[in-house]
């Protein structure tokens, strides 16, 4: 007869435990997340015509929008590596609202936004001359990666981000008069959510 109690004990709380974990998934799934992310990869915004190596990274926050749906606020950046002398400036922003469609708290995940970008931009010119560019403009953002949850509160997974900014010709560089600077660069990073 104990036995029988304890059995009936141990799937009542079994089937308990199946119905309630599945609800608080769920309701972690309604909180908004807030992600940063850090890594590494290359951008095309030179006047030399060849992709240049960077860091780069960003932060995006979340709000669950539907089962498989997120609206998305998110940042990106990338700055040059260089080690020329005197150092080049190439420092490119973004920034725009979006959409991330997720399959689950394990999850993948793939979206894009549009907004607005800026880029810092010099060189020295062969007489020694130090020309700068600052513009802004619009672009958008794609991204794809994986989440692994690690626990109620934490996330960790790889992103692949592409983002252009097209900040039209400009008259900033001399002999680049009509040069249309429109940089576009490509991250793999590692992201970090909460919650």
């Amino acid at each position: 007869m104990t036995r029988c109690k304890l059995s009936i004990a141990v799937l009542i709380t079994g089937i308990l435990l199946a119905l309630a974990l599945p609800a608080a998934a769920e309701e972690i799934n309604k909180q908004p997340q807030l992600a940063f992310r850090l890594g590494g990869g290359s951008a095309y915004v030179s006047d030399l015509e060849e992709w240049e190596n960077g860091i780069g990274g960003g932060m995006s926050f979340l709000v669950p929008a539907g089962k498989h749906w997120k609206v998305i606020g998110e940042t990106s950046f990338w700055n040059i590596l260089s080690d020329d002398d005197p150092k080049p400036t190439r420092y490119i922003f973004y920034i725009g609202p979006g959409v991330d469609y997720v399959t689950g708290r394990q999850s993948f995940f793939l979206g894009g936004s549009v907004g607005f970008g800026s880029l810092t931009y010099d060189y020295t010119d062969v007489d020694g001359t130090r020309k700068r560019l600052d513009q802004g403009g619009f672009g958008f953002n794609l991204h794809t990666g994986f989440f692994f949850k690690l626990g109620d509160k934490l996330g960790i997974g790889p992103r692949i981000d592409y983002t252009y900014v097209d900040i039209g010709n400009q008259q900033t560089f001399g002999y680049l008069s009509d040069y249309k600077v429109a940089p576009y660069w490509w991250i793999l990073s590692l992201a970090v959510q909460f919650p």
